[in-house]
């Protein structure tokens, strides 16, 4: 049986368009995504070259300041970690990099026709180059930019200005802190002076504190108070941490029991810290003693310190020495430099102290005969001085700040870096008399001026007033008065100090070995400042007869030809009696140089002069910054 055969099916035509389109447009999409991967695969590279550039230009800029040498270093680091290519542009220029300023992300580019006292700091990157093309129909641009800023961290200095530690003895640090805590403290050699040499970072000092503040803000650091015991506690823990000892136990143990333990004072009265200048200033090093001092010193303000009581002046005399705390000193630490407002950045001052010293000769000028007074006709006026005669002087002292800023930080050559810190001497005033101590310690705010100055009694003489023999009459004369008058004293001396500003250069390798200090004007001893003004053209005198009688009335009374005799010699009297009393003083004014000036020292105190000290200096590392 036949079947039927049936017609062949028709052919399918044009059915390959339809794949080819869809493969054709994943090519293109695929040839598009290589493009833009590709482009970003170099900007990934031209950016990790860049900063490699910026960073190897910065270090050059930072270690020698020389741009063209930094723009070389950048050139040759590009160059080493890309492969060359003839479309490639790399852009090179020296800057300044200051966060606080308005413009591309705080970099400043270098304007050599506006002056700028700021060195450069930054160097600015920047690698343009072209992709090849693997996608003809790419219409985007082809172009890759990199940039990169690198920059130094700001260089930081810490420093301090009246101090003197690397003269003071155990027995001067413990009675200067016995007096500031109010309980006795006794330390041993080794822990004081590790006390002296220990220094740590700011910052670590801060978390020692236990403060609960945010550290990138300088208002808030500044503000937060802490209490004595507190800083104490933080001392000594640091001092364990550096030193790995524990001989500041009995430091400890003394601010448990002492009246101020609970006593708070701001960081901002013992700091100086500019406003911009706060994380830099964290890395610096301040020094464990001078944080203890400044802040008791903080804590005693406005009270009256008992800084010595009979102090022995090698057997010839005793001094009683007492303090008012008037104004604290500070602790520097930040940048160098202005800040936007044309302020210092970072300074720092010395303490602004009333000192008030009774000073008593031992000693008792021996019977003297002074002058021989003849009143023509009438009698004669013996004067002199009795033995056994007590010599006090009391010695009144007023120390304003001194003031130091850093100005500037030298971080090349590497080898010798320094600091350029500006200062000058604060003024002390010197009154030899009578003032009420307790008066001025209540009224700390009251100027040096306005306080109540008063005469002492330098020391007593004697008076025997004779009538002259009258022949008949009176041949052998007859004695009116053999009595007692007060030679009374006072002196005003000003020492101005170094009214100007005067430069010093500490370099960092001196920190540590006593040479990273300069003195600012120039300095005197307490005890020559005294001698010359007791001594010296200021000193006023008078002679007070109010208790002196004669023939049972006081002598003012008596006629005036006895008395204006006395009082017209009295040029004559004062040279006899300061010559009777200098070579008893003499030696005893040496000593107040000796023994009361370490002291003044510890505190901060220096007469006409301050000693500046560098402490620390950073110069930051070289980091990206943009």
């Amino acid at each position: 049986m036949l079947l039927p055969i049936s017609p062949a099916p028709r052919a399918q035509r044009g059915s390959i368009l339809v794949p080819a389109a869809v493969f054709l447009v994943i090519a293109l999409i695929l040839l598009g995504a290589v493009q833009l991967g590709y482009m970003f695969y170099m900007k990934r590279d031209l950016q990790k070259a860049a900063d490699l550039a910026a960073l190897a230009g910065a270090q050059v800029l930072a270690m020698e300041g020389d741009c063209s040498g930094a723009k070389s270093a950048a050139l040759a680091s590009v160059n080493e970690n890309l492969p060359a290519s003839p479309d490639r542009d790399v852009d090179r220029e020296c800057g300044r990099w200051d966060s606080e300023a308005a413009g591309d992300g705080g970099y400043i580019a270098d304007d050599p026709a506006a002056a700028s006292t700021e060195p450069l700091n930054a160097v600015r990157v920047v690698i343009t180059d072209t992709a090849p093309l693997f996608a003809p129909y790419f219409l985007g641009g082809r172009g890759v930019t990199a940039e990169a800023v690198a920059t130094q961290s700001p260089a930081t200095a810490a420093f301090s200005i009246g101090s003197g530690l690397l003269s003071l003895n155990g027995g001067v640090v413990n009675q200067l802190l016995t007096s500031l805590l109010g309980s006795s403290v006794s330390l041993d050699a080794l822990s004081y002076q590790g006390l002296l040499d220990t220094s740590v970072s700011l910052a670590k000092f801060l978390d020692l504190l236990n403060l609960d503040v945010d550290l990138g803000n300088v208002d808030g650091v500044l503000d937060a108070q802490v209490s004595v015991l507190d800083l104490v506690n933080a001392v000594v823990n640091a001092f364990e941490l550096e030193e790995g000892g524990s001989g500041l136990d009995v430091l400890l143990d003394a601010a448990n029991i002492s009246a101020l333990r609970n006593t708070r004072i701001a960081l901002g009265d013992i700091l100086e810290i500019g406003t911009e200048s706060l994380q830099a200033a964290l890395r610096s090093n301040v020094n464990l003693y001078q944080m203890l001092v400044v802040g008791l010193q903080a804590a005693n303000k406005n009270n009256l310190l008992d800084l010595g009581t009979a102090l022995e002046l090698g057997g010839l005399a005793k001094a009683d020495l007492k303090a008012l705390i008037i104004e604290p000193p500070k602790v520097a630490a930040g940048r160098p430099g202005r800040d936007a407002q044309g302020n210092w950045r970072t300074q720092a001052h010395t303490a602004q102290i009333r000192f008030f010293l009774d000073l008593t000769l031992l000693n008792s000028p021996p019977d003297s005969a002074l002058l021989d007074i003849s009143i023509p006709l009438v009698a004669s006026v013996k004067v002199g001085v009795p033995g056994g005669s007590t010599v006090r002087i009391p010695i009144n002292l007023e120390v304003a700040t001194g003031d130091a800023y850093l100005e500037d930080i030298q971080c090349f050559p590497t080898s010798d870096r320094t600091a350029s810190i500006w200062g000058r001497a604060g003024l002390a005033n010197v009154f030899l008399g009578q003032m009420d101590t307790a008066g001025a310690a209540a009224n700390a705010t009251r100027p040096w001026d306005e306080l109540a100055k008063d005469w002492f009694s330098l020391l007593r003489i004697r008076l025997k007033v004779s009538l002259l023999p009258i022949p008949i009459l009176l041949p052998g004369g007859i004695t009116l008065a053999d009595a007692y008058a007060d030679l009374q004293a006072k002196a005003e001396v000003s020492l101005a100090g170094s009214a100007p500003y005067q430069e010093v250069l500490l370099h960092e390798n001196d920190i540590g070995t006593g040479q990273a200090t300069a003195r600012v004007g120039t300095g005197q001893g307490l005890g020559s400042v005294v001698s010359s003004t007791l001594f010296g053209p200021e000193l006023e005198t008078r002679l007070d007869t109010s208790e002196t009688k004669l023939l049972g009335l006081p002598l003012g009374m008596a006629t005036s030809a006895i008395l204006d005799p006395v009082v017209n010699s009295l040029g004559a009297i004062v040279s006899a009696v300061l010559g009777l009393l200098q070579p008893l003083l003499s030696p005893v004014f040496s000593l107040v140089d000796s023994i009361l000036d370490p002291l003044l020292q510890a505190l901060g105190i220096q007469l006409g002069y301050a000693d500046i000290s560098l402490h620390d200096l950073q110069c930051g590392n070289v980091q990206l910054v943009y």
